[in-house]
């Protein structure tokens, strides 16, 4: 294990650094002792150098520093978004991205700004636009199972959204402007598959496969093609990129019949990162891209190659530059999977090696699937709690089929322009990308195509990847004491896994419904004045309660009451309203007040453990309640700003 880390030093750099920008999101240093601790172990590193003493010492140290530089680096990103202003100014920005339907991320000064505009679709990336607004952060949910935002957006490197209260001046970019150009030619290309490609489904593949660009996308292919296991094709990841390097270094190879190190290398990174710029840069395409030109720099110049450095190297260097991708989702798949691969695709071609060819393309082809999928599937679990059946029989047909697509896309992208060319590929193309359409709809409904609702929190993915080290190292390095890691692991995953639910309970309200979700043992029953509101509810628990150990709980539902109460094992709670409180321990106050004259009559029918504030209630009755039940030193809180968390 010493030798692997000796080869390869910056795999334990990276690990410090990444535990540096972790630390920093989380607990956010004081950046002026981390910038001076930085400095002052950097001046006892090249002194320790310069003496050469203490190199254990000078190792320590090293990566010490690293992890400064990884808090550093996170702080630095956190302080450039709180330098923007607080209060309501004038504000002149550029419109960078579309994200979906009237919502957008605006540059202003460098900073990304989330940007949602009621019925205005029509802005494109390059637009200048003037604006009275105000800049907020980006709250969390106030339900744990909602929507999160804030960390959707965060993983994108954006903490702060624009609120606009009134457009002063649209303006449009100049045309010849180089920073939007990637932006324009995708566009031109998505026109130029949804106008030549007569199937909606395929062009929409077509525009995922080729371009990223996942917006035509609609539920029903998104679902089939998670069920089938195969759902990375939809997304331009390390796959693509890596085909993509293939095309670019054969190409090289026919024009270039001698070899030209500079041309080469100047050649297949000017095609390489122009394809990701065109892509739109998602986390997963920077890292492929970062990696691959460190292979091109390796193959051009002769230098050796490691590809544990490799891989760390392109991680540092991203995780430098942007932070925030250490929780995009995108990304750790990214690097997950093609840890995997390196690591234990190896393992299984030594185990299994033939010299059949067919026999060797299918075994490397399930291989490499393999390894990607164990080292994503916690992963997965955690975030979607299911498991695709049938993956590696649908990678093995989906995988060469969507490369012969992907390939067949660009010739199109090339040639689309010259008659009979151009229509015959786009035939060619709406022909197969339908038929693999057909295919993988086929594959839900084979029996149980999809194991769903599966019990996997934060405490069994940690665990679950430190099984897999524990495996690495036992097998590659022949650590022996990597068999009790494994088995303490093992047993505390195990314990993690059978944690039996406890009886917890949660009222919320705001102006648009009340809302109750008590869980015991056995269910979890879901109360709700708002029958749409009540069906949301329902799809988003079905992911939160496989994160609680409740995925065998069913969700019983019942109308929000007047009076709530449930009992388990000598524990009884309930909820009621002012008109049937008496018998209640939390009180409710919401609507029914609304014609209600709060005087002495009022106040003598709350004799209630605790009163709740919720939906309904004017200003003016919530202040004199509230200065009520402080005199009377009576507990309340307004649960249409925070949940009430009943125990």
């Amino acid at each position: 294990m010493l030798a692997f880390f000796r080869r390869a030093p910056l795999v334990l750099i990276c690990l410090f650094f990444t535990s540096g920008v972790i630390f920093e999101f989380e607990w956010e240093y004081n950046a002026f002792w981390i910038e001076t601790s930085f400095f002052v172990l950097l001046g006892a590193i090249v002194w320790l150098f310069w003496k050469k003493k203490a190199p254990l010492i000078q190792t320590t140290l090293i990566l010490f520093i690293s992890s400064l530089l990884g808090i550093s680096t996170a702080a630095n990103f956190l302080e450039s978004e709180n330098r923007l202003p607080k209060v309501p100014v004038q504000i002149n920005f550029q419109i960078e991205k579309k994200l979906r339907s009237n919502q957008y991320i605006a540059n202003l000064e460098g900073n990304n700004l989330l940007l949602e505009l009621e019925n205005c679709d029509t802005l494109l990336p390059g637009n200048e636009l003037t604006v009275w607004g105000e800049i907020k952060k980006i709250e969390p949910p106030k339900l744990p199972w909602l929507f999160n935002q804030k960390r959707q957006m965060l993983a994108n490197g954006i903490t702060h959204k624009l609120c606009v209260t009134q457009t002063i001046k649209t303006s449009i970019q100049a045309e010849n402007s180089l920073r939007f150009l990637p932006q324009k030619i995708q566009l031109n290309l998505q026109q130029n598959i949804t106008s030549s490609i007569k199937d909606s489904s395929a062009a929409a593949i077509l525009s995922a496969l080729l371009l990223g660009e996942t917006s035509l996308l609609s539920k029903d292919i998104t679902s089939d093609y998670s069920v089938a296991g195969v759902v990375h094709i939809l997304a331009v990841s390390g796959m693509h990129v890596a085909l993509i390097y293939q095309l670019i270094l054969f190409i090289l190879k026919l024009v270039l019949r001698k070899k030209r190190k500079w041309l080469t290398f100047f050649l297949a990174m000017t095609l390489l990162w122009g394809y990701g710029a065109i892509t739109g840069f998602s986390a997963s395409v920077v890292r492929a891209c970062c990696m691959f030109s460190f292979f091109v720099l390796s193959d051009c110049f002769l230098l050796s190659r490691n590809t544990g450095n490799t891989i760390a190297g392109s991680t540092l260097l991203i995780l430098y530059f942007q932070p925030y991708l250490i929780f995009n989702l995108g990304f750790l798949l990214s690097l997950s999977a093609v840890l995997g691969i390196v690591v234990i695709h190896p393992l299984i071609m030594r185990l299994f090696y033939t010299e059949n060819k067919i026999a060797y393309y299918l075994l490397s082809s399930t291989s490499i699937t393999l390894s990607a999928t164990l080292t994503t599937l916690p992963l997965t679990l955690y975030i979607f709690h299911s498991f695709p059946t049938y993956f590696i029989i649908a990678n093995l047909v989906l995988v060469p089929w969507s490369s012969l697509i992907l390939y067949m896309g660009i010739a199109f992208m090339l040639f689309s322009g010259i008659p009979w060319i151009g229509p015959a590929i786009a035939n060619i193309l709406n022909i197969t990308t339908k038929t693999m359409n057909s295919f993988i709809h086929l594959i839900q409904y084979l029996p149980k195509a999809q194991l769903a609702e599966i019990n996997f929190n934060e405490a069994q993915l940690l665990l679950a990847y430190m099984l897999t080290l524990s495996f690495i190292l036992f097998t590659f390095y022949k650590w022996n004491n990597a068999l009790h890691l494994a088995g303490i692991t093992t047993l505390l995953f195990i314990c993690f896994s059978y944690q039996t639910p406890k009886p917890t309970g949660l009222l919320f309200t705001y102006y648009q419904s009340n809302f109750l979700l008590y869980g015991t043992e056995k269910e979890l029953i879901l109360a709700c004045d708002n029958d749409t509101l009540s069906q949301k509810y329902l799809y988003k628990l079905n992911n939160w309660k496989c994160q609680k150990n409740r995925a065998s709980q069913e969700i019983r539902m019942v109308p929000f009451p007047l009076r709530f109460s449930t009992s388990e094992i000598e524990n009884t709670i309930s909820v009621g309203t002012y008109h049937s409180h008496k018998s209640s321990d939390f009180l409710l106050l919401n609507e029914e007040l609304k014609n209600q004259k709060i005087d002495s009559s009022f106040y003598k029918e709350i004799q209630n453990e605790k009163v709740l504030l919720g939906k309904g209630i004017s200003r003016k009755k919530q202040e004199l309640i509230c200065t009520f039940l402080d005199e009377r030193n009576i507990a309340h809180q307004n649960i249409q700003s925070h949940p009430f968390i009943i125990k």
